[in-house]
């Protein structure tokens, strides 16, 4: 058993530690840096990241992270109705990150890019392949209506 006089020295010594570390500023929080290339005319897209496996343990880092800058680039493209940029962004995010959540959105916008320029066949072919390619996604019915409706709409 520890006497009193054992204690105190460990006891002061916890106690600056404690105000040293209340006292110092927190750390600045870690920013990525992401590097970033144009591509056909000046499309800017993250550069390809490693061919990572579906799960996420031994997915190399940065992976999400370029699909999801990539994605927010086409996003905002698509936002702008600036569709020929759109797309080549989507694309990079489905081709380059094909196991990032990204990717399948980036394929559903392919189709939606389709029906805003008023290719309904296109359209409905994307909307079809994506139904069958993401079989379990809540929003099949959805999809598949817009298949539907597009299909509709082209004859």
């Amino acid at each position: 058993m520890a006497t009193m006089g054992a204690l105190v020295p460990t006891l002061a010594s916890t106690l600056l530690l404690v105000a040293a570390c209340a006292s110092s500023p927190p750390p600045e929080p870690r920013i990525e840096r992401v590097e970033v290339a144009a591509v056909d005319g000046g499309s800017v897209v993250p550069p390809a990241s490693p061919v990572a496996a579906a799960d996420p343990e031994v997915t190399p880092a940065g992976y999400t992270t370029d699909a999801r800058v990539g994605f927010a680039r086409a996003e905002a493209a698509f936002a702008r109705a600036d569709y020929d940029k759109a797309e080549r962004d989507y694309r990079y995010v489905a081709t380059h990150f094909p196991y990032a959540l990204s990717a399948k959105e980036a394929e559903l916008r392919l189709a939606d890019i389709a029906l805003a320029r008023g290719q309904r066949s296109e359209a409905a072919r994307a909307y079809e392949e994506w139904t069958v390619k993401h079989r379990s996604d809540p929003r099949l019915p959805e999809v598949h209506q817009r298949a539907l409706d597009a299909k509709r709409d082209a004859h």
